[in-house]
């Protein structure tokens, strides 16, 4: 059986930007974090395959000074925000994990098993 969550409005999430959600589940929270990189929208699990750390700085930052790349906030690994694969940094090659979103009606959505 699965859950559709509502997240946010699509307006919410200015391009280039993203912004961190604190999703609760059986007592324990997990944290993604959705970017509008041109218009698109990608989410992922905030936590960095080399480490296991988050990757924001603070609230809602995870991009790089030019807004370009997702980066660690701990090794300062570089992943693409299209495919959250990294690019520079300790885990070249490895990935973010992706978090299924659907956006109906400038709202975005995730569904969660339960």
């Amino acid at each position: 059986m699965t859950k559709k969550l509502n997240i946010c409005n699509i307006r919410d999430i200015p391009e280039n930007t993203c912004k961190g959600f604190a999703l609760e589940k059986n007592n324990t929270e997990q944290t993604i974090f959705i970017i509008n990189k041109e218009h698109q929208f990608y989410a992922y699990k905030n936590f960095c395959p080399h480490t296991g750390a988050p990757l924001n700085w603070q609230d809602d930052v995870y991009m790089d000074l030019d807004n370009n790349h997702i980066q660690c906030s701990v090794h300062g690994a570089l992943f693409e925000a299209k495919s959250g694969r990294c690019i520079w940094g300790p885990c070249v090659n490895q990935s973010l994990l992706s978090v299924t979103i659907e956006i109906n009606n400038g709202k975005i959505s995730i569904t969660q098993p339960d």
